[in-house]
């Protein structure tokens, strides 16, 4: 963040700064001219919170540039409300705050229609030139405030993009990095040696390996497929999740094997698609929530038909 610096005060607020482009409202009835009216001021603002760059700076300071711009703001408001009035319409304009909207329409005087048209041009003409000296002199007066205000404001947006840039690699180098991961533990994942088990009349689904198992009926599971049988389970009712430490720590053994060192929970993320996060007994869904937290599921039915039996569908990865 850039800090700016000032002698003789040390209490120092953290602002926003943006620079926003404000649209000026001129009337559609405005006599062509060579040169077009501007439609737009530029103007340095620090009422927005989390909008712009940040910059460190003193109170008196920040009171400085937002008075420069609200007085810049003022005078061109004013002047885009004489130039509508000269055309006919009233409107109510506060661009510092960003307010423009139409007041109603003015009577103008009972002439015939060819010296009314002359008369409108007249005046025309003569409202544009007021209006552009106007401007002309309310940009001269925010000029100082400008000048201070430009390269911080583009010190302060390369900082702030270079440390968007650093963050967008540092995650493309994560997001590297996991597939990297993803793909060093696959013959992991790929193993068909999982199962999960409900026991009839109990709340607990058994995670483990078919080796650390009674022999249960069906094909074991990859990784992928359990975790698309895990997640039917749990959409279809509320059960607990217990994975074996012994299978547990098997995988992690296995890996250990490929060169890789990495947990339990680590190598789940890394080859699982949806959200999980850390439960009693080992993963579970990222909306599981333990008994007693105030869940509305209920855990109706057992599912599992008997004794080591597989429940939930086989999915693929």
């Amino acid at each position: 963040m850039i800090v700016v610096a000032e002698s003789g005060s040390s209490e120092r607020v953290r602002i926003w700064l943006k620079e926003s482009r404000l649209h000026l409202r001129t009337p559609l009835n405005c006599v062509p001219t060579p040169e077009p009216l501007p439609d737009h001021i530029t103007v340095f603002r620090s009422r927005d919170p989390w909008q712009g760059v940040p910059l460190s700076c003193t109170r008196a300071q920040r009171d400085r540039w937002d008075a420069g711009a609200r007085t810049y703001c003022d005078a061109v408001s004013r002047a885009v409300i004489r130039l509508n009035r000269v055309h006919g319409e009233d409107i109510l304009v506060n661009l510092y705050i960003g307010l423009t909207s139409p007041a109603g329409w003015i009577q103008g005087e009972p002439l015939s229609w060819r010296a009314r048209r002359l008369l409108r041009a007249v005046r025309s003409k003569r409202a544009q030139h007021a209006f552009r000296a106007a401007l002309e002199q309310a940009a001269e007066a925010y000029r100082p405030v400008r000048a201070e205000l430009e390269p911080l404001y583009a010190a302060a947006l390369a900082e702030q993009r270079a440390a968007e840039e650093a963050r967008r690699r540092a995650e493309e180098a994560r997001r590297r990095a996991e597939e990297r991961l993803r793909e060093a533990v696959r013959p992991v994942a790929d193993r068909r040696c999982w199962a999960c088990i409900h026991y009839s009349g109990h709340s607990i689904v058994a995670i483990r390996h078919v080796a650390d198992s009674l022999q249960p009926s069906g094909e074991p599971l990859t990784a992928y497929e359990l975790e698309d049988a895990l997640l039917a389970i749990h959409r279809a009712r509320w059960l607990r999740f217990e994975w074996d430490p012994g299978s547990q720590a098997e995988t992690v053994r296995e890996c250990q094997e490929l060169g890789i060192s990495i947990s339990f929970g680590g190598w789940w993320d890394v080859v699982t698609q949806s959200s999980w996060k850390s439960g009693p007994h080992g993963p579970v869904p990222a909306d599981w929530q333990s008994p007693g937290t105030g869940s509305s599921r209920s855990f109706g039915g057992t599912g599992g038909g008997g004794t080591g039996g597989f429940i939930g569908g086989f999915g693929t990865h």
